[in-house]
């Protein structure tokens, strides 16, 4: 039961106060236990540690702390930043200075309301977490994570405008709160996200985002991440790897382009997260500009 309510992750004293000797816990260690981090083990797997089990995996190993920042947003489920590890935690004042290994400790100040607890893990809400993530990021990184919690409903417009102004009222953060108001809650990945950044900042935007291509009666509609109206119409779709490196993927997708074709959206020009970034950007944009009028 434990284990099941914290992601199959638990703390070495945890174990003990179960009734578990280290004996017991040595028999357990490459049998249905392995070793997380500091004092923590999860749940035999073949495959590596989720995101979340790292979170979890911190902040037992550092009673006190709450995650922040990219930890956080794992934590609310909320997109928008692909930083690597390590797992951000904020500390209170008598915690430990030693930076441990994967883990990245703060002590920077925080009002109490600003914490809160999501599934048995103490973490900044919601609020205060995006709040961070868009004062530690560029813009493309803001606007993602900004996309991504009105997406999800993770915050509602006006949550989300209190968070700008917020930003907005410090010298140091204010061009970053203006933008938020970029924020379209239609986008539902980050990579969506950046390219209409990209794409609108470049004289190219979007005529409309998750474009609906009706199919007959009956049939769910096809949606295009975002569309020109032309003529001619054109249709752009963010490709993921995680979901197009699979042979079925593969072919579920070239189905899918031939059925846009089919139904009058024979032109999709597709880009991919390395699209979005700095050396990808200028090839990026002129596959665009030779299809689409501005």
């Amino acid at each position: 039961m434990l284990l099941s309510r914290q992601d199959g992750v638990v703390r070495l004293d945890q174990l003990r106060e179960a009734g578990h000797d280290w004996n017991a816990v040595r028999r357990m260690l490459g049998h249905s236990l392995v070793p997380l981090g500091h004092s923590t083990y999860r749940r035999c797997s073949p495959e590596p540690p989720t995101p979340r089990q790292l979170v979890r995996g911190a902040l037992l190993a550092v009673p006190g702390s709450a995650a922040c920042l990219s930890a956080a947003a794992i934590v609310h489920g909320l997109q928008g930043s692909r930083r690597p590890p390590p797992v951000h935690l904020l500390c209170p004042p008598s915690a430990t200075r030693a930076q441990a290994g994967g883990v990245r400790l703060h002590w920077y100040g925080i009002a109490e309301e600003e914490l809160t607890t999501v599934d048995g893990m103490a973490v900044t809400t919601i609020e205060r977490t995006v709040f961070d993530l868009v004062r530690t990021s560029d813009q493309l990184g803001a606007v993602s994570v900004g996309d991504s919690a009105l997406h999800r409903q993770l915050l509602t417009v006006h949550e989300l405008a209190e968070v700008r102004d917020r930003l907005a009222a410090r010298a140091s953060t204010r061009a970053r709160g203006c933008w938020l108001d970029r924020c379209d809650g239609r986008a539902e990945s980050p990579l969506e996200s950046r390219g209409r950044i990209i794409l609108t900042d470049a004289g190219l935007p979007p005529d409309d985002l998750q474009t609906p291509v009706e199919r007959g009666a009956g049939r769910e509609p096809l949606r295009l991440d975002m569309s020109w109206s032309g003529p001619p119409r054109w249709g752009g779709e963010a490709d993921g790897a995680e979901h197009h490196d699979p042979a079925p993927a593969v072919y579920a997708d070239l189905d899918r382009m031939g059925e846009l074709g089919a139904l009058g959206w024979p032109q999709i020009l597709h880009y991919i997260w390395r699209d979005t970034l700095p050396h990808g950007i200028p090839g990026f944009l002129a596959r665009f500009r030779a299809n689409i009028r501005p």
